[in-house]
């Protein structure tokens, strides 16, 4: 692999998680990519409606017969639950998948469940701790 297209750490999503990581990671010469944001970039032009929307990158394929109103869908978590044990979550303490070394997950679906509250405070909060555990792995 060519030096240019070598990362240290390539962030996924550039919500209120992988934003804050990066941040929290830029300080620390590492080289980075935010490798969602490029891609969107890439594949946002939508054949249907001609400009950036929903259908470029994730096109919608599924229909329940209304559509449910931004409110509905604001504080969705839990689908990549972390914890201790493999057999109940998929990442371990520090947000990474407990089978493979150099997956981190730093958006909402580490928590159990969500209160009635944003969680986008507790999301860039738990962003910053896994960046020290990640400056802390590539020194």
């Amino acid at each position: 692999m060519p030096a240019s297209n070598h990362y240290d750490v390539i962030i996924i999503g550039t919500g209120a998680g992988g934003g804050t990581l990066a941040h929290r990671l830029a300080p620390s010469g590492k080289r980075l990519t935010g490798k969602l944001k490029a891609l969107w970039k890439q594949t946002s032009k939508c054949a249907m409606h001609g400009h950036e929307c929903h259908q470029g990158l994730f096109a919608r394929s599924l229909w329940v017969g209304q559509r449910i109103p931004l409110a509905g869908v604001a504080h969705q978590v839990g689908t990549v639950r972390f914890g201790h044990d493999p057999r109940g979550s998929a990442l371990d303490v520090h947000c990474k998948a407990h089978d493979l070394a150099n997956l981190y997950v730093v958006d909402g679906s580490f928590f159990v469940s969500s209160g009635a509250v944003n969680p986008a405070l507790t999301i860039m909060a738990n962003a910053l701790r896994v960046g020290e555990h990640l400056l802390e792995r590539l020194k």
